[in-house]
C-alpha cells in the first residue's frame, strides 16, 4: 500500500497521507506533495493515517503550505490532527493558534 494518495478532481485535491513520514522515507513525502502542488491549484491534507512523523516531515509540510501561501491559497487539514502530529508540532515550538503557522494554526 503507497504511504500516499490524491483525491480529487478539477482545481482541488487532497493529499492522504497514511504511515510513516521520517526522514527516512522523506524523499516520498516530498513527492507526494510535489505532485499535490503541481495537479492542484488547492491542496487539503489528510493526516489521520499518519502515524509515525519528526522534524522532516514538519519542515516538508512547512515548505508546501509557503509556497500555497505565495498562491494567495491555504493548505487546510480536513482530518483531525493525529496526537503524534500534534505533540511533534508541539516539541518543535509550532503553538496551535498561531496565524502563521502551517496548517496547525487553527488548533485542529
Amino acid at each position: 500500500m503507497s504511504p500516499y494518495e490524491l483525491v480529487g478532481a478539477g482545481p482541488q485535491g487532497t493529499l492522504v497521507l497514511q504511515g510513516e513520514f521520517t526522514v527516512e522515507n522523506a524523499e516520498v513525502l516530498k513527492d507526494a506533495l510535489a505532485e499535490a502542488l503541481e495537479k492542484f491549484e488547492d491542496v487539503s491534507l489528510d493526516l489521520a493515517g499518519v502515524l509515525k512523523a519528526d522534524l522532516s516531515f514538519m519542515q516538508l509540510i512547512c515548505s508546501a503550505w509557503s509556497v500555497l501561501k505565495e498562491r494567495g491559497k491555504d493548505l487546510p487539514c480536513v482530518s483531525p490532527i493525529p496526537e503524534t502530529v500534534a505533540q511533534l508540532a508541539k516539541d518543535a515550538g509550532f503553538m496551535p493558534g498561531c496565524v502563521d503557522q502551517c496548517f496547525w494554526r487553527r488548533g485542529n
